[in-house]
């Protein structure tokens, strides 16, 4: 059983582990932290984390809620969610993500979405399992 609570400053070691696992690349510390604090003071951000039975953070998920012209209401957009590695598998991903909806509904969204990188195959069989529904389409372009 795991415990999942909104995320604090203390927590920016244990979510910056979590998002580098995400990425599987090392980010800048400073950067990160400074990005974080900025989220955690925002309403429009909401991050939660999870701690197992031990206390160790095991997973977190991170969501931006704003007002979308094309919806005209709020919609709310995981931006990150992972479980670390050791923990997956058993259900920890799945009670990150029902918080995760629970928060998008307590904040008045309509709707919750996110993207995926096409080759996170196991992610999409994660997502449709919780009943999300593929019918976007997803562009990038390098800045730098």
């Amino acid at each position: 059983m795991v415990e999942i609570r909104k995320a604090s400053a203390e927590d920016a070691a244990d979510v910056w582990r979590l998002i580098c696992l995400l990425e599987d690349r090392t980010f800048d510390r400073a950067a990160f932290e400074r990005i974080f604090r900025g989220q955690l003071a925002s309403p429009a951000w909401c991050c939660l984390i999870a701690l197992d039975e031990t206390g160790a953070a095991v997973g977190m998920i991170n969501i931006r809620i704003d007002e979308q012209l094309h919806h005209a209401a709020r919609v709310a957009q995981i931006l990150e969610l992972v479980v670390d590695p050791g923990a997956r598998s058993g259900g920890i991903g799945h009670e990150l993500f029902q918080a995760g909806v629970s928060a998008a509904r307590d904040a008045g969204c309509v709707q919750i979405e996110l993207e995926t990188s096409t080759w996170r195959e196991g992610a999409h069989r994660f997502y449709e399992r919780e009943g999300m529904v593929f019918d976007h389409r997803y562009y990038t372009m390098s800045l730098v």
